[in-house]
């Protein structure tokens, strides 16, 4: 998938256009792109799929991407660990998710991550490092 693509999906996604969006995803999904199956597990268009069932099918997901290290779902995936979102609430789980989000480049989770260690440390001045690198 593109970036052009990812906007657009995005897009559908926020606007609730969920039936587009799935139809739209379909020629990605049948290549196994993982930026479509992230996208894929965050809704359902089923109407007999419970919430229960889609947070479930959303944490299997969610694994199986962070296992191929993919950014995003490794971020998710630490959060649901951090605040035990559908899994066991694990703090080890969200450090070491958070890290490998942020060494594959992920600003955000980098960020996250020298604010975690800031108070976890009880230290000031990581997060502005690391937002002085990210400029």
């Amino acid at each position: 998938m593109n970036k052009s693509d990812a906007i657009k999906f995005q897009s559908l996604f926020d606007e609730g256009e969920l039936s587009t969006l799935a139809k739209g995803l379909e020629p990605f999904l049948r290549e196994g792109d993982l930026d479509a199956r992230y996208l894929a597990c965050s809704f359902s268009i089923d109407p007999n799929e419970t919430g229960e069932a889609l947070d479930l099918r959303r944490i299997q997901e969610l694994k199986v991407l962070a296992s191929m290290w993919h950014r995003a779902s490794l971020v998710d995936l630490a959060w649901a660990y951090r605040h035990g979102d559908d899994v066991e609430r694990n703090e080890q789980k969200f450090q070491n998710l958070m890290t490998a989000a942020a060494l594959l480049g992920d600003q955000n989770a980098a960020r996250v991550l020298a604010e975690y260690l800031e108070f976890e440390l009880g230290e000031t001045g990581l997060s502005s490092i690391v937002d002085q690198r990210n400029v």
